[in-house]
């Protein structure tokens, strides 16, 4: 009686992985052919199988909150996504190395989702703190070789750049007028539409 139980735990777990599967990869096309909608309702159905098959702190629960928020932040969903990046953050906190790379990552859309919400320093804080797991990241790996984790350093540290463009530029414009800015290059074009 017990191999039988066994058997069926053991099988009933094989099928969920295998859906769960199947879910990952219709939310990938769904995902690569912009039904963003949809991708964003199997995201959900793998986040509910990844609690029951790992639990709330797992690896995937993680990833799978992270990939909801950047569903949501395609679709401008910018509230929404902030919820799903923290549920990642909060997770990958707990279960991940200080200073790992994904981490960084979450905290980096969470910058980028700041500012489309015009909180430029809550993003500038979540550029901060993942410029400074990047830079600890690269100073304990050879921080002379240009690798991945430079690249992304790289690229948190323009991010952080312009959210401080933003804010300044945010602190200088008339409160009766729009802005509007266009990053050509390395300047940063400024316009005032000033509403009458």
């Amino acid at each position: 009686v017990s191999r039988t139980i066994n058997k069926q735990g053991k099988n009933n777990q094989e099928r969920r992985f295998k859906n769960e599967a199947i879910i990952r990869e219709k939310t990938e096309i769904l995902y690569r052919d912009f039904y963003l909608e949809k991708a964003e309702k199997y995201t959900n159905d793998a986040i509910e199988l990844s609690i029951i098959d790992f639990g709330i702190n797992h690896f995937y629960t993680a990833t799978l909150f992270a990939n909801l928020g950047i569903l949501q932040y395609e679709q401008s969903l910018y509230e929404t996504a902030e919820l799903s990046f923290i549920k990642s953050l909060k997770i990958r906190k707990k279960i991940l190395d200080i200073d790992h790379e994904d981490i960084a990552e979450t905290l980096n859309y969470l910058a980028l989702n700041n500012r489309k919400l015009y909180q430029y320093e809550n993003a500038l804080k979540y550029h901060n703190e993942a410029l400074l797991i990047m830079s600890r990241t690269i100073a304990k790996s050879n921080p002379h070789a240009m690798n991945e984790r430079n690249r992304k350093g790289a690229l948190y540290r323009a991010s952080a750049m312009h959210t401080k463009a933003l804010i300044e530029i945010n602190n200088e414009v008339p409160k009766s007028g729009w802005i509007i800015t266009k990053l050509i290059g390395k300047k940063i074009i400024i316009k005032d539409i000033i509403i009458e």
